[in-house]
């Protein structure tokens, strides 16, 4: 681990790290999880609702095709949004997996805790280079910084059974 890691994180209890850390990846799981249900419902209604009414609507002549494609892209915004929905709805599992492992310190949990938190970095960096707020960016720092120590800790890895 790198020294000035090491310095941050001297004197503080690992335990206490891995019990907050499995402690926030329950309450994101079932904020994905809820979030993802609601998410892909409203998508795929508005989705189908929108591209039926622009197919029925150019069909019938009411409106013109600028009209139409305004109503077909809405379309496919709420399907984008089923699909956002559906993401939501595999990572809430998975993440609550991740804290019920950390809980009972089980040797994978850890690793799963490394790429959900990478995963989740890259994401929110992402998010943040093309328009997000600084809560992305915080995201990104708080995801990576989790990824990081949950790797390379010597303490962490020992807590887990790995070398």
């Amino acid at each position: 681990m790198h020294p000035q890691v090491a310095q941050i994180l001297q004197g503080v209890e690992r335990s206490m790290i891995v019990k907050l850390v499995a402690i926030y990846m329950a309450i994101v799981g079932v904020l994905n999880l809820c979030g993802g249900i609601l998410t892909g419902l409203a998508g795929t209604i508005a989705g189908i609702a929108s591209l039926g009414m622009s197919s029925a609507a150019r069909e019938a002549g009411a409106i013109d095709a600028e009209a139409g494609a305004a109503l077909g892209a809405a379309g496919a915004l709420g399907l984008l949004g089923a699909v956002v929905g559906i993401a939501l709805i595999i990572t809430g599992p998975v993440m609550l997996a991740a804290a019920f492992g950390l809980f009972q310190r089980l040797s994978w949990a850890r690793m799963l805790t490394v790429i959900i938190a990478g995963i989740g970095a890259l994401l929110a960096l992402l998010s943040f280079l093309s328009g997000g707020g600084l809560g992305q960016l915080v995201s990104a720092v708080l995801s990576g910084f989790i990824a990081y120590i949950f790797y390379y800790d010597p303490e962490i890895k020992a807590m887990f059974g790995a070398a």
